[in-house]
Formats: structure tokens, sequence, C-alpha cells
């Protein structure tokens, strides 16, 4: 039986990337039919199943960020810092709310003891074991310049197939994990590791997205007769395996490049289309093609960034927003927006305060990125818990007003007047 839903969805797709590329140029009916023909060879241009289900966002395969109580850090793959191999983990906690951890179910055999061994330095932490919602093993971390081995033995009762184990950051600062292991211990011997990615070493792949193209996504086609505009061409050259023609408009449009989305907009379409083909990495790669295409343009940063943040790969988000926002200045309504939500990665999941603050006041500077009533007021308002957080009561009643003042920012105007209230102010 066909699916209809997908035959549905891929029309869907199809219309959109149309829309996305039709542009109002007064093409003659040749041109039209040309363009049709392009956008039907394009839709038929997908990537290869999968070889790898992983991102390269600085968080471990088979692993995933774990956060409760309001917590901020900032996870990272590291290679300076490393027991052995070529890889380790590092948490930074940035405030000491709630709790952090680095997290992976394993499935154990029922009624077995197990052993657990993991090395680690760094400002101290703890190890978790949690089974059928109950702690089966804990382990402090006290802080250490130097790494240490921790070792633990607990047992899980018969109605137990399942653990999570729990690396958990304690104090400010950071912490290394290298080398975990997790096996039934028989006879006083360890058997194989039931973890995955154990030592950290694998952490999706970082290869050059062109060569992934050229292998993994369908041979390209050759398409001679190109229809007029910047999309049309950028395809046909894609289609032929052209890239250098690519990426030399992209260096003529310069600083212009944020004014064409046309010129990354084709292929970052088909972000999720090519997620459902080829699964999150194939998504992945088509964002950092596009980078590679045409570096000078913001949209791709964005979408990469927005990959990221779901992942919980906060601090890799919030440095592609960063890059997006500095390649859109002098566009306000975009700029704006690539800066309020760099702003609030680092509020809300990275607790970089400082680098907040100037993304919020970048973005308040900004106008005509809001679009959604919720967005009215939100960098002030944000900015707002920023100034708090730091210390500077003063600027915070200033941006709560703010708020307060402004007649479009009613979804956040009585949050403000509140923390005015707390803060002793009047308005």
């Amino acid at each position: 039986m066909r699916d209809h839903t997908s035959d549905v969805r891929n029309a869907v797709i199809g219309l959109l990337v149309l829309l996305l590329l039709v542009e109002q140029s007064g093409a003659n009916l040749s041109q039209n039919l040309l363009r049709l023909g392009l956008i039907q060879t394009w839709m038929r241009v997908k990537p290869a199943q999968p070889r790898v289900y992983a991102l390269n966002d600085d968080i471990p395969d088979g692993w995933v960020v774990q956060t409760w109580g309001g917590a901020t850090a900032i996870y990272r793959i590291v290679t300076e810092h490393v027991f052995m191999g070529q890889r380790a983990v590092s948490i930074q906690r940035t405030n000491t709310t709630g709790g952090v951890a680095l997290a992976q179910d394993v499935s154990v055999p029922a009624n077995s003891q197990l052993l657990l061994s993991i090395y680690s330095k760094g400002v101290g932490g703890a190890i978790q074991v949690l089974g059928d919602g109950d702690t089966l093993g804990w382990i402090n971390i006290p802080a250490a310049n130097a790494w240490s081995n921790y070792r633990l033995m607990f047992r899980v009762s018969s109605n137990v197939n399942t653990i999570r184990l729990l690396l958990r950051a304690g104090d400010l600062g950071v912490i290394y994990f290298d080398e975990a292991y997790l096996g039934v211990a028989s006879d006083g011997r360890a058997e194989s590791n039931l973890l995955g990615n154990s030592g950290f070493e694998e952490d999706g792949v970082s290869g050059d997205p062109l060569i992934w193209w050229s292998s993994d996504v369908a041979a390209p086609v050759n398409q001679n007769d190109l229809p007029r505009g910047i999309a049309y061409m950028n395809i046909g050259d894609m289609l032929n395996g052209n890239s250098l023609a690519i990426q030399q408009r992209a260096r003529e449009l310069g600083g212009n490049c944020s004014e064409s989305p046309a010129m990354t907009g084709w292929l970052l379409a088909r972000g999720e289309d090519y997620e459902q083909a080829g699964g999150v990495f194939a998504r992945e790669q088509l964002y950092k093609l596009a980078i590679q295409l045409a570096p000078n343009c913001p949209q791709p940063y964005a979408a990469l960034a927005d990959l990221y943040a779901r992942a919980q790969s906060c601090w890799r988000a919030a440095e592609l927003y960063k890059q997006a926002a500095q390649l859109s200045e002098g566009l306000p309504q975009i700029t704006g927006y690539y800066s309020f939500q760099e702003g609030l990665l680092r509020h809300r999941c990275t607790g970089e305060l400082e680098q907040a603050a100037i993304a919020f006041q970048k973005a308040e500077q900004s106008s005509g990125w809001e679009g959604a009533v919720w967005y009215y007021g939100a960098a002030s308002f944000f900015l707002g818990q920023v100034w708090e957080a730091l210390g500077h009561p003063r600027e915070a009643v200033e941006a709560y007003r703010r708020v307060v003042a402004c007649e479009k920012c009613v979804e956040h105007r009585t949050a403000a007047s509140d923390r005015l209230a707390i803060l002793g102010v009047t308005h």
C-alpha cells in the first residue's frame, strides 16, 4: 500500500520550494517550463540511508543532556584534557541552581551485580545510577587536578532491566569525564562494557559536506539549460557538481548576502525533507554545505543553530546565532531575531550572562524582527532578568520600565511590573 501521507508531504514540500524560488521577473513560458523541470529534478535528489545517526554537536554520541531546577551549563568534547584516547567530555556549571548531567540509558541483565568505573577530574561532581525510579548507586567525586578512578559495585533486582547512568557536575567550574565502564561483575571479573561510546570518542561526523554530497546524495544530473535567477542557477550548478560557481556568486554578493535569501534558500528548504530521508545527520550536513558554499550568508548559520539547540547543544547554537547576527548587521529585522535567540540560549541554557546581556541589547536596538506578539518586549524583559542575576538592579529597573512603557509588549508587561514591585520601584 502506498504511503499517501508521504505523497502529500512531498507534494507540499515541492510546492513550498517552488514558491520560495519563484521570482517576479516576468519570465516567459519557456523559462517557466525550465524552472519547473529543474525543480522537479532537484526534488528527486535525496541522501542515501544514513551511516551515522548523531550530530557533530559537542554532545557525545549515545549520551543525552539532562538538566533540572533551572540549572545552566556548557557541554564540550575536549582534546586537551584527556585520560586515554583522543577525547574526553567536560561539563561546565555556570550557576548553582538545580542540577546538570550527561546521561545514558543502559540495558542490563536482571538480578545481576554490576561494576561501574570512570575516570574524572575537575571541580567535583557525582555519579548516580537510577533504576525503576530508585537510586541504585552513588559516587561523590571530590575536586581534583589530576585524573582519578572511581568505582562502584551495585545490584539490580529482577524487575529492573534498564538503568540510567548520570554523570553529574557539582560546583561552579569544569568537571571532566573519560573512560567509563559498566559491566556485569562475575566472580570478581568484569565482563564486556554495556555502555555505548564509553570513551566519548564519537561525536557525529565532522567531514567535508561536499564529499558527503558526492558520496551519500543521489548522483548529480546534468542540467545544461539553466533558467535565470540566483536560486535556479545554484540548483543547476549543484546538480552538475559545479560548486565553485555557487561559491563565486556568494562572493560577488559580499555583505549583501543577508539580503538575498535565495542564495541559500534553495538548499535550506530541503532540511526537513533530508532529515526524514537520511536522519538528523543529513540535515546537519545540508546546513554545513550551505555554509561552505556561502559563508557570508547568515541564514545557514541560523538553521544549524536551531538544529543544535534542539539537541541541547546550546553553546554551539549560541555561537552560530552570534555569527548569523554579525553577518546580517544592517538588516535589523533579521539581526534582531538572531541576537535575541543567542541571548535566550546564553541566558537560559549556558549561563553566559555577560554575553547574554550584549545579545539582548543588540536585539533591543533592532526593530521589525518581532513578528509574533510574544516577542514584543521579550528582549528587554529577559535583559532585565540578566541584569538582576549580574547584580545590576538599576539597569534591570530601566529594562523592565521599557517593557511597561511599550504598548505592544502585552505578553511581558505584567511580569515586568511584578519585577519592578519586587525591586521596590514604582512605575
